[in-house]
């Protein structure tokens, strides 16, 4: 880890990854997360560009709440990976802070 303090999950159009710091997007080695996670995040922003449109949002309920659910689980891992780091999610889809259906 190169001193990042923080750093933001986010997904972003077009991004090839997910991970924001202060200085932009951060890599995989930079932060030195384990290539398991790495590929996590790499899905987890694909579902994102596969399944959402910035003209109608998410194409259906069930890629939403797999994306919110994928979102909690990477936020606790990233946590674990990177000690002492803030780790942010920025939900700008509202999937995540989105109520569940039951």
């Amino acid at each position: 880890m190169t001193g990042t303090e923080q750093v933001k999950l986010m997904p972003d159009y077009g991004a090839a990854w997910p991970l924001w710091g202060g200085g932009g997007m951060c890599d995989a080695e930079e932060l030195g997360l384990s290539p398991a996670l790495a590929a996590r995040l790499r899905a987890w922003q694909d579902l994102f560009d596969e399944h959402f449109s910035y003209d109608g949002g998410w194409d259906g309920p069930s890629a939403q709440e797999r994306f919110a659910t994928l979102a909690r689980q990477l936020v606790r891992d990233l946590e674990a990976e990177l000690p002492g780091t803030t780790v942010v999610l920025d939900d700008w889809t509202g999937s995540v802070s989105r109520p569940r259906r039951r």
